[in-house]
């Protein structure tokens, strides 16, 4: 006989002396809740502001202090769920870390548990204390397996928004946000070591999956695949203005602060030259359907990859440095292990506008990648990629502030933000949203209903 699934309820007017199983008495603390939870409880957030202290710090761990300490599993079919539930208003829950400072890194939650759900809240607030070369992340995920994270933003703190390393494996992250993050406080004030997504994995971090996330004025990259050794999927989603800090003022210029790459996908610490040679080769990432905005640097960028990725259907446009820079280098066990032309990717169906360096480090007179159907083409005589006459009236929108609306109420992208970049005559180039909630629909089948 299968026992029955509780739902526990969390308010800011809770008590952790509470059993938590109605509204009418609900538990303090998200501590408290995962004591109590079980594979397939529910934990419901009642909506409110949680002003979280530092006696919520659950422990040191190294040189981080760890906030929430997620090391509850659920199991296959029975996840535990911890969902944020909106008012009449649409106000969700929000967990407050602005008063949680010691001198310590700081991760808000720390996932290492398998079968979990996040869905509908947010993060505000994280702290940066020490003035060395450091960071702090609203989530880390470390070892987690086959964790849901859906509708969550995390903005307005000093801390990278969602940060995965090690044997993270099967993890699928929906429809996030990351922005605002940035601080001036560590490495003599220049900070900046705040991404919006990071990848980190390690040889055994397979199947992750980030599908329509945004990430926009974060001070470092808006996603950041440096040093990781499996392969990550990203789908649907956009970087915009990252590397700076928003204006001060309502019309005034975003404030430089660090790389400030839109989406940085590939790439090891080039520091270590005994980055190991995994036996079944380094990773080849995918990112479809993508769009880079008005980033301080680079748009959609390999970053010295040791192989090539693939490249569909993405949108970069008037970034700072490069549209699209595909720089690889040779090898870590080579004596010159310099920056050289990318190969091995696959570059099709892309758009490029705004500036005439579309797409740098592929040189079109030799056949190391497969460049096809984009909006750039190469010319044999200027050696160069020349962009191909796309005009701004041929696009259904070119303001970018149309990205940073207010999601549905389940966490999809609006309309109008999909508008953004998509050719009125869609011929099959550039980032297209068309198939955006079937491909949501299908992953959430394939992952399991019940997360």
């Amino acid at each position: 006989m299968t026992a029955s699934a509780t739902d526990f309820f969390l308010s800011p007017k809770g008590k952790d002396t509470n059993n938590g199983t109605s509204q009418k008495k609900p538990l303090a603390t998200l501590a408290k809740a995962q004591q109590l939870a079980q594979p397939g409880d529910k934990v419901y957030i009642l909506p409110g502001t949680y002003q979280i202290g530092e006696d919520q710090i659950a422990r040191t761990e190294g040189v981080y202090s760890i906030i929430f300490d997620m090391d509850k599993s659920g199991e296959q079919g029975k996840p535990i769920s911890y969902i944020g539930v909106s008012d009449k208003q649409g106000q969700r829950p929000v967990f407050d870390f602005s008063a949680v400072k010691p001198q310590t890194r700081i991760t808000a939650f720390l996932v290492h548990a398998n079968w979990l759900v996040f869905r509908n809240f947010e993060c505000v607030g994280l702290q940066v204390t020490q003035t060395n070369h450091t960071q702090s992340e609203n989530f880390r995920i470390s070892r987690g397996r086959d964790c849901t994270f859906d509708n969550i933003s995390c903005h307005n703190g000093m801390g990278i928004g969602f940060y995965l390393e090690k044997a993270s494996q099967r993890n699928l992250f929906l429809n996030l946000d990351a922005y605002n993050q940035s601080e001036s406080i560590s490495e003599d004030g220049k900070g900046g070591n705040c991404d919006g997504f990071g990848f980190h994995g390690n040889s055994d971090a397979d199947g992750n999956v980030f599908v329509g996330c945004r990430a926009w004025y974060n001070a470092d990259d808006g996603y950041d695949c440096i040093n990781a050794f499996s392969p990550a999927e990203f789908h649907y989603c956009y970087a915009y203005r990252n590397g700076y800090s928003a204006p001060l003022q309502a019309g005034g210029k975003p404030v430089s602060r660090g790389d400030g790459n839109g989406m940085k996908i590939g790439g090891y610490r080039l520091d270590r030259k005994d980055v190991k040679q995994y036996d079944r080769g380094y990773p080849c990432h995918t990112i479809s359907n993508c769009i880079a905005s008005e980033n301080k640097r680079n748009g959609i960028y390999s970053n010295h990859h040791l192989t090539g990725n693939r490249w569909l259907n993405n949108t970069a446009t008037r970034n700072g440095k490069y549209n699209f820079c595909m720089v690889n280098r040779k090898s870590p066990l080579a004596a010159d292990n310099q920056d050289i032309n990318g190969y091995g990717h696959v570059l099709e169906n892309n758009i490029a506008y705004g500036t005439n360096r579309s797409l740098q480090w592929v040189n079109g007179d030799v056949d190391s990648c497969t460049v096809r159907n984009n909006s750039f083409t190469w010319n044999k005589e200027t050696k160069q990629w020349d962009n191909n006459g796309l005009k701004k009236d041929m696009f259904d929108s070119i303001d970018p502030e149309v990205l940073l609306g207010a999601r549905d109420q389940d966490g999809m992208l609006t309309e109008a933000a999909t508008a953004f970049m998509r050719l009125k005559r869609n011929d099959g180039r550039g980032a297209d949203f068309s198939h955006y909630k079937t491909f949501v629909a299908d992953i959430k089948k394939k992952v399991g209903a019940e997360r």
